[in-house]
């Protein structure tokens, strides 16, 4: 199986991404009849930044469908965006308990990780995000977050 490296300017993912992919209306992220039509309101209210509205619409969307790990994703997310970080971690942990493999809640959780001071905790994530993108091998990663370099480091970690 061949193996693709990739250089620091092609890993800048989980912060750099993060930090405007919901900001700017995520593709994951929009209004569908598949949803509580809350959710879809809420993703008007998180569009705008007001997170504590967003929260309330959130909880109805909740209530309809309690085992949508987009749901408890963004309920951490918006409880993030309101510095309600102890509601965060337990919405972003919801989330993967739901869906392991969520990417949305790996980077966010991940921001979470690094707000928190927890690299090692933010790199795992990271780790798991990789070998959920479908990524095989990866020589260099820097963790950044809103343009600052939190750290870099040699990770060479191959993934299967």
């Amino acid at each position: 199986m061949a193996r693709k490296f990739f250089s620091i300017g092609a890993i800048i993912m989980m912060s750099l991404l993060g930090a405007q992919a919901f900001a700017a209306g995520s593709d994951d992220y929009a209004p569908t009849s598949a949803k509580p039509a809350a959710y879809n309101k809420a993703l008007a209210l998180i569009k705008d930044k007001n997170y504590d509205q967003a929260i309330v619409k959130l909880k109805e969307a909740e209530a309809a469908a309690r085992k949508d790990a987009d749901i408890q994703n963004l309920l951490g997310f918006a409880h993030r965006k309101s510095g309600k970080l102890g509601a965060a971690a337990k919405y972003y942990k919801s989330a993967l308990a739901l869906d392991s493999k969520h990417k949305g809640a790996l980077e966010y959780q991940g921001e979470l990780f690094l707000m928190l001071g927890d690299k090692a905790g933010a790199e795992k994530n990271l780790k798991n995000w990789i070998r959920f993108a479908g990524l095989v091998a990866v020589n260099w990663m820097i963790f950044a977050r809103r343009s600052e370099i939190i750290s870099l480091r040699r990770l060479d970690f191959v993934l299967a």
